[in-house]
């Protein structure tokens, strides 16, 4: 017997062009950031953070950075219970 693909086309989140939902679709929206120095911001952020790895790579050896992104997932994904308290991230904050 043969197995048929069953799927409900509609369902919620079903449609990626609902305009109602998700605003007007525009290629210049995705491809141009909302304000001129907002793409400057992002760029300075990206170099910022290139040259604190290379420090770190020559001050203390190539295994240190990738050590210090593996601490930074795992304090990422560690959260408080749902509940009506946020969690703080209290242990990202601390390290980073």
């Amino acid at each position: 017997m043969e197995e048929v693909a069953k799927s409900i086309t509609h369902q919620i989140g079903g449609i990626q062009n609902d305009a109602l939902r998700f605003g007007l679709h525009g290629v210049k929206s995705e491809i141009v950031d909302s304000h001129p120095l907002q793409s400057s911001q992002k760029s300075a952020s990206r170099v910022d953070e290139m040259m604190k790895k290379q420090c770190m790579v020559n001050l203390y050896g190539t295994s240190f950075p990738l050590k210090m992104d593996l601490h930074t997932q795992i304090l990422s994904r560690f959260q408080r219970p749902p509940g009506a308290i946020p969690s703080s991230m209290l242990g990202l904050e601390a390290f980073t």
